[in-house]
């Protein structure tokens, strides 16, 4: 289960949080938010995929110490395949859409998920 003590997924959030990324957690982290116990490794990303996110997704990872990944503004984001993973072995997950998810209604996605605040981010 996800410990709400890992710095380097706190400081994820937080990097995400700060560079106004507009991201929807989906997977197994977010159903352990909603209080379901469901045991994996990695954290889904869901991302708006246009031009100015990804730049905002790039500042993210550079000031989370993922590194520069210029590519992050052009590679086509696949479920389970476009991953990165955080010093402390976490997975992290990008993907642009959900098979059988119309990723064309992102915004309207986003307005409706839940919001998290996790140490005030």
């Amino acid at each position: 289960m996800f410990d709400f003590d890992d710095d380097d997924v706190i400081q994820l959030f937080k990097a995400l949080y700060k560079n106004n990324v507009q991201y929807i957690l989906v997977g197994w982290f977010a159903v352990n938010l909603h209080g379901f116990n469901r045991l994996n490794a990695d954290i889904d990303l869901l991302i708006k995929d246009n031009i100015d996110n990804r730049k905002k997704l790039r500042a993210a990872l550079i000031e989370n110490n993922i590194g520069d990944i210029p590519s992050m503004e052009t590679v086509e984001f696949i479920p389970d395949y476009t991953t990165l993973y955080l010093n402390s072995s976490f997975e992290i997950d990008l993907m642009a859409y959900i098979f059988g998810v119309p990723h064309q209604k992102f915004d309207e996605y986003y307005l409706q998920a839940s919001k998290a605040v996790v140490n005030n981010y």
